[in-house]
């Protein structure tokens, strides 16, 4: 009985590009402020979600939904395609707009 090689053949392809980081960290300092992080209530207070975030949150997911109908049902397209936001700002949208070269 023959026995026959039948592997797969692996190809990998893979893109790399390095970035210049676009935002300025210059002004921060390296080292730990004190008495940052000093108790895990005070940790977990920061990791939680504020009112400001929820407020965000919501109108974010209310543009997403806007999309999806606009994007999903001929009635939404007609009447809202040209009042929808497409893109949702944030803090530092211009710089990463900017040519990493």
């Amino acid at each position: 009985m023959r026995v026959e090689d039948h592997s797969n053949k692996s190809l990998h392809y893979f893109h790399a590009c390095a970035i210049e980081n676009r935002v300025d960290l210059r002004e921060y300092p390296d080292e730990r402020p004190q008495g940052c992080e000093d108790c895990p209530k005070r940790r977990a207070l920061r990791l939680l979600p504020s009112a400001e975030d929820d407020k965000e949150l919501r109108l974010n997911i209310g543009t997403i939904i806007g999309r999806i109908l606009t994007q999903h049902m001929p009635y939404f397209k007609l009447t809202f395609e040209d009042i929808v936001k497409w893109h949702i700002p944030h803090s530092i949208l211009l710089k990463c707009h900017q040519s990493p070269l």
